[in-house]
Parts: structure tokens; C-alpha cells; sequence
């Protein structure tokens, strides 16, 4: 069913959204999908202490549609941090924010930080 397929877009992309936008400590992040007036709008946000902020939103026609194109961003965006980091670089915060334009952007003054020793020690 389309909620389903939603349930699962969702679920596979908000990791994506932590990587963009940070995964400190009672930050989270969630996807919801709401009807207006026959056109859905498929929302990021974050919440955090008891304030949340919409990042994201698009909106179709097809609740399917605008979630996915949604989840198409954050592919993208994330795709960059992929090309700008490699294994055994460590980030920490938001890595990036959306201009006036409405296109994402990594923060340019950001720099992994690399331990010595095996790539893919988590200690």
C-alpha cells in the first residue's frame, strides 16, 4: 500500500538526515506526510528541547510522489558529504544548510577530523 512504501522511504533516509544535519543528543528527526486540500506535503523536521524546525518540504499532487521527491534531496545531498569525506573521517554537527535558493550546500569551512591508526576503529 502507499503507507507502507511511505513508512519505508522514511525509514531509510533519516539516518541520511543525521549525517546532514547533525545527531547530537536529543535532536530528532522525523518525516510527516499531511493532506491539503488535495495536495500533500511531505515535511522534515527536528525537534529538539521542545522546539521543532521544519527543514524540508515538498509537495505533490501524490502523497507517494512528494515523499519520495523528499527523500530524493536528501540522497543527493547526502551524496555530496560522501564525496567530500572518506572512510575513517569523523564530522560532528550540521554539515551543510539550504540557501535562499532552496538548494543545499555543504559548510565549506568544516573539516573532518582523522584519528591515527585503523580506518574503521569506533573508539
Amino acid at each position: 500500500s502507499q503507507i507502507t512504501k511511505i513508512a519505508d522511504l522514511k525509514n531509510t533516509v533519516l539516518g541520511h538526515a543525521r549525517m546532514l544535519y547533525g545527531s547530537e543528543r536529543n535532536k530528532f528527526y522525523d518525516i510527516v506526510t499531511i493532506d491539503i486540500d488535495g495536495k500533500y506535503a511531505s515535511i522534515l523536521s527536528c525537534s529538539q528541547d521542545g522546539t521543532i524546525k521544519f527543514l524540508r518540504k515538498e509537495v505533490n499532487t501524490c502523497a507517494l510522489e512528494a515523499t519520495r521527491a523528499l527523500v530524493d534531496g536528501l540522497y543527493k545531498d547526502a551524496g555530496l558529504l560522501f564525496t567530500k569525506y572518506d572512510v575513517g573521517d569523523q564530522i560532528s554537527g550540521q554539515q551543510g544548510f539550504c540557501g535562499s535558493d532552496g538548494k543545499f550546500a555543504l559548510d565549506d569551512t568544516l573539516k573532518a577530523i582523522r584519528d591515527s591508526g585503523p580506518v574503521d576503529d569506533t573508539r
